[in-house]
């Protein structure tokens, strides 16, 4: 989605690979966001680095980020071939970028009360509140299956208890 800060002008836009923002109602047929009619720009984006984008994402946007007060600005390097380290935050503070200090090889986002941690190719989600990763969608579809999986087993076990009391004894 591409995000307009410039009124009137479709020419001042960027399209970050990941941006939240707070307080602002989701319209389903939204194809651009444009920071003068919400009136605030994004809390938080997170722009995944390679290289055709990397001096963009780390000079060019970065600026622009700042000076629409965008909270917190992550950069991911998913191959670890441009970005050291690879996983890179920033917050705002005093209208300046400040990086983030990783917690346990996470960066901790004030924004999403969750750290960013990259695994491998991945850019993944840890909750500190109950200290496990939030799933990918591959795993919640697993998990989902597993949990189907055991309804039906016990859906099954139920069956064959209640048949057991119906039949007469022996």
């Amino acid at each position: 989605m591409y995000v307009h800060y410039v009124p009137g002008s479709q020419d001042y836009n960027l399209s970050p690979d990941v941006m939240v923002v707070r307080g602002v109602s989701k319209t389903p047929d939204r194809r651009r966001y444009q920071i003068w009619e919400d009136g605030k720009g994004p809390d938080l984006v997170i722009e995944l680095t390679c290289a055709s984008t990397r001096e963009e994402d780390v000079e060019d946007k970065m600026e622009v980020y700042r000076d629409l007060k965008v909270q917190e600005y992550f950069l991911f390097d998913p191959y670890g071939e441009y970005l050291k380290p690879r996983l890179q935050g920033y917050r705002l503070h005093q209208g300046r970028y400040v990086r983030i200090r990783a917690l346990g090889g996470r960066l901790p986002s004030d924004v999403l009360k969750l750290h960013l941690r990259g695994q491998g190719e991945l850019l993944r989600l840890y909750d500190p509140a109950t200290g496990k990763l939030l799933r990918t969608p591959p795993e919640e579809r697993q998990a989902l299956h597993a949990a189907e999986a055991e309804i039906e087993r016990l859906r099954r076990e139920n069956e064959e208890l209640r048949r057991r009391l119906k039949a007469p004894p022996r």
